[in-house]
């Protein structure tokens, strides 16, 4: 059920962000309780230049293949779990892809069961909660 934007320079080849989608899924799973037919994600390749991130914001020394990841899903995640996911894909990244843990930023958007619709015009979701 989340929807993943994920956004990079074009200095990550096609092979890559591959891996890298597979990772950021995969990681979903692993720690936040997703189903693996549950994929849904938008990939966006930008030039360098397009793709602004400090490369010294908290001292992280950011390179070149720079990666923003937003996730909206459903509330309720703890702490926890989210430090989990973050540190998963950053784990799985840097194993299939190459991607610098450094140079991914992940953001969380929280939504609630009302605010999603998979498709015929119906809150599929909200109509679960109600039965």
């Amino acid at each position: 059920m989340p929807l993943t934007r994920i956004d990079v320079t074009d200095t990550i080849s096609p092979d890559r962000l591959s891996a890298l989608a597979d990772s950021i899924h995969q990681a979903a799973v692993e720690t936040i309780g997703i189903t693996a037919d549950n994929r849904h994600q938008v990939v966006s390749v930008y030039p360098a230049s397009r793709l602004i991130a400090d490369q010294h914001f908290l001292d992280l020394n950011r390179g070149p293949d720079q990666v923003f990841v937003q996730i909206t899903l459903r509330g309720g995640r703890s702490p926890q779990a989210k430090r989990a996911l973050y540190a998963r894909i950053a784990e799985l990244a840097e194993a299939t892809a190459g991607i610098d843990p450094r140079n991914i930023l992940v953001s969380l958007v929280e939504a609630g069961s009302a605010d999603w619709s998979f498709g015929a015009g119906r809150a599929q979701l909200l109509d679960a909660e109600v039965q």
